[in-house]
């Protein structure tokens, strides 16, 4: 009896083992003190649609069809463009990679109560993907009545990957 139990308990751990290592790894991570030069370029839509699960929140939705372009500028500056057809064309400009331990990119549209905010990660294979909102608040005063959130998830478009 004790044999037949200690049997099934080894075969069992191997199975558990054996799961826990065909777990797929998460090939993503995020890309702390990315340079300006790592970011410019073109980015379109992520092709995973594992990424565009409908959230919890109300009125936050992932859009599918979002292309970024990132322009150099002048020192750490850039010119960064978003369009969603029919929904959103914006343009944002100024500073990145100002701190080597960051991995986001926070951008602003002075007097217009816009802004975008977004995570910068890399894989292995050194391609680059942006995941994050762009947000226009409105108010009555100084109290906040509404945020529109348009959310994206994008990947840079590279002729050769490094």
């Amino acid at each position: 009896m004790k044999k037949t139990i200690l049997i099934l308990s080894a075969m069992l751990g191997l199975l558990i083992a054996n799961g826990a290592c065909n777990k797929t790894k998460d090939e993503w991570n995020r890309f702390s003190g990315y340079q300006k030069e790592d970011i410019i370029g073109h980015y379109t839509a992520n092709p995973d649609e594992s990424v565009y699960v409908e959230l919890p929140t109300e009125g936050v939705i992932i859009y599918r069809d979002v292309t970024i372009d990132i322009s150099p500028l002048s020192n750490n500056n850039v010119s960064l463009k978003i369009s969603i057809p029919n929904v959103l064309n914006k343009i944002f400009t100024g500073g990145v990679a100002l701190d080597v331990n960051d991995s986001e990119i926070r951008l602003y549209n002075q007097g217009t109560n816009e802004d975008i905010l977004m995570t910068v990660y890399r894989n292995e294979m050194n391609q680059i993907r942006l995941s994050g909102r762009e947000r226009k608040c409105y108010y009555a005063g100084d109290s906040l009545v509404d945020c529109k959130n348009y959310s994206f998830d994008v990947i840079k478009q590279n002729d050769n990957i490094n």
